[in-house]
């Protein structure tokens, strides 16, 4: 990887780190620049505004975020597993205030770009079509009843999910939410075993 290249990846890395913490509004260019000792120059050799920032991070976050889940749907475990295995790890992920960029920034962003909720949008469109995917494979695999439409099976996942990250956020460090989702969650998977 060329230098240059380093360099924008690194200025990806420690504002995504930053913004997860903190949210896109409350982290200015000169904390991003001082955190990851680039000069401003640096910066907008790269980006030309915050929001285009903005957007390289959310890209680099969903890719990550597809790699990572890739890995993790690529074993010889039972659906059931990997899935309550993801939502673990998300949980563990909000616990240690590390969470979901999409989680903290949904809200907050949406209204004020339309470029960075558009960005959002297609990236949670491309995780819940992997999850479709990897429940019609399940489904082909004898795991889970067709029965059940992968799709909603999928928007009902994520909203499960989604709420209890929520809630966590206003309740922490209290995580009955994520206990309630797990069961939800189990309760669903068990309902559409074969």
């Amino acid at each position: 990887m060329k230098q240059g290249e380093e360099t924008k990846n690194y200025l990806i890395a420690v504002g995504k780190d930053l913004i997860a913490h903190k949210g896109f509004t409350a982290v200015g260019l000169n904390e991003i620049l001082t955190t990851a000792n680039v000069p401003k120059g640096s910066f907008y050799h790269y980006f030309s505004s915050k929001e285009v920032f903005g957007l390289a991070i959310l890209e680099a976050y969903f890719t990550q975020y597809l790699e990572e889940l890739k890995q993790l749907f690529n074993t010889s475990e039972s659906f059931e597993y990997k899935v309550l295995t993801y939502w673990q790890q998300w949980q563990e992920r909000e616990i240690a205030q590390q969470g979901c960029l999409i989680v903290k920034l949904s809200a907050e962003i949406s209204d004020l770009s339309e470029v960075m909720r558009a960005s959002m949008q297609r990236g949670l469109e491309a995780i819940s079509e992997f999850f479709w995917q990897q429940i019609k494979l399940a489904q082909a695999q004898g795991e889970l009843s067709s029965q059940v439409e992968a799709e909603e099976l999928t928007a009902f996942l994520f909203q499960n999910w989604l709420g209890a990250c929520l809630s966590y956020k206003i309740n922490r460090p209290l995580t009955r939410c994520f206990t309630l989702a797990t069961q939800h969650t189990q309760k669903l998977l068990e309902l559409y075993k074969i």
